[in-house]
């Protein structure tokens, strides 16, 4: 049911641009064809700075102002779709980006039922809906993770992809080191490296000064503002411990701590898990997932996709092991969460998708005895078991 908002959104979008009443509904998506087309005609400085690229955003499209907030590597993956009309470039990045994921579920192996599950899950279909990016990041970051094992350099340059959005990668260093993955983490730095170089060969270094000195303070105050003001409708679609914080009334100071400690324990939780080799892998994996969402501070309902890939395991093999007290309700929250957040943000409701990680983490530890005993059923039929 939780699917339903987003998917009569995407249909209604779709509806309100084919009728030519305004481009409000492919807005999210028409930031990636904006980044495109304005590097193509060479106006980065437009483009990296955030008051003039609102401002020509608000000119061609009309609506709220928009915010460029990737990096100039990300630049290079969606150059193409600048070549196209705007509204044909933003239903083919999403159709694209799905098929994508689609074919990344399939690789590392799991059935055409859970993939359809993935595909399906209110995080995905609300990703469409606001013609974002969370779906190939998404498929990036879960086959890299399930490739590693077998595949360490094709699954290093996977999660060297990943650093153009950087947020969603942050725990990945950690537990590879712990892991002793050498391999993937020389594959994703040289890729990340090579993005550099690439981007800054294509658009010049001065991109990157522009996006370090302009962009990412900008998208720090972005942060800080959209989640302080009251009742202010964005706030309850990031999902983020410092969001919920001032969501509820903590104040900056109190939540910007909640999330730096919350940050640290992620990391320190991601370095166990990548020395754990008592537990299977999909639920090493899972946890993983979960921990990401929770490590940083910028992270919206769309970027969810992780996180229902993490219940989705979880709750396949409940269904076959069985469910302790409470915990399938906490994994339908945590699954819901990402459809129903901008109903939320409009009636001025906070998100509790951190309490719900926390809490799937809980049951996850509880299910496999600590990482110390083979829970052999979660992979499913997925990739190999250690």
């Amino acid at each position: 049911m939780a699917a339903l908002p987003p998917a009569i959104a995407c249909m209604r979008s779709v509806g309100l641009w084919l009728d030519g009443h305004s481009w409000f509904p492919l807005a999210d998506g028409l930031n990636i064809w904006s980044g495109a087309h304005l590097a193509l005609n060479g106006q980065l400085a437009t483009l990296f700075n955030p008051v003039a690229y609102g401002e020509w955003f608000h000119a061609h499209f009309g609506g709220d102002l928009h915010t460029w907030s990737y990096p100039p590597d990300y630049l290079l993956a969606v150059l193409p779709f600048g070549l196209l009309p705007p509204a044909v470039a933003v239903l083919s990045f999403d159709l694209l980006s799905l098929l994508i994921l689609l074919v990344a579920l399939r690789a590392c192996g799991f059935d055409a039922r859970f993939t359809a599950a993935v595909l399906l899950s209110p995080a995905a279909l609300a990703n469409l809906y606001d013609n974002t990016n969370g779906a190939l990041f998404a498929a990036l970051l879960i086959a890299g993770l399930f490739l590693a094992e077998k595949r360490p350099y094709v699954a290093g340059v996977l999660i060297g992809l990943v650093t153009m959005k950087p947020q969603l990668g942050v725990l990945i260093p950690v537990f590879w080191l712990a892991r002793g993955n050498w391999r993937g983490i020389l594959a994703a730095a040289l890729t990340s490296v090579s993005l550099v170089i690439a981007s800054a060969s294509a658009f010049g270094w001065t991109s990157w000064t522009m996006f370090a000195t302009r962009v990412m303070p900008f998208m720090s105050l972005v942060l800080v503002q959209l989640t302080a003001k009251p009742h202010h409708g964005p706030r309850a679609m990031i999902m983020s411990v410092f969001s919920l914080a001032q969501q509820l009334g903590l104040g900056f100071h109190v939540a910007t701590a909640l999330q730096a400690t919350t940050t640290i324990a992620a990391l320190a939780l991601a370095a166990v898990l990548g020395r754990t080799r008592a537990a299977p892998v999909p639920c090493i994996i899972a946890a993983l997932l979960l921990l990401t969402t929770l490590a940083t501070p910028y992270i919206w309902y769309y970027d969810m996709i992780p996180a229902s890939f993490a219940v989705a395991l979880l709750a396949r093999d409940g269904l076959t092991t069985g469910f302790r007290p409470g915990e399938l309700a906490v994994y339908a929250c945590l699954w819901i969460t990402p459809g129903i957040a901008p109903e939320m943000a409009m009636r001025g409701l906070p998100s509790f998708a951190p309490v719900f990680v926390v809490l799937s983490l809980v049951y996850l530890w509880r299910r496999t005895a600590a990482f110390t005993s083979v829970a052999s059923g979660i992979g499913g039929p997925g990739p190999a078991l250690d």
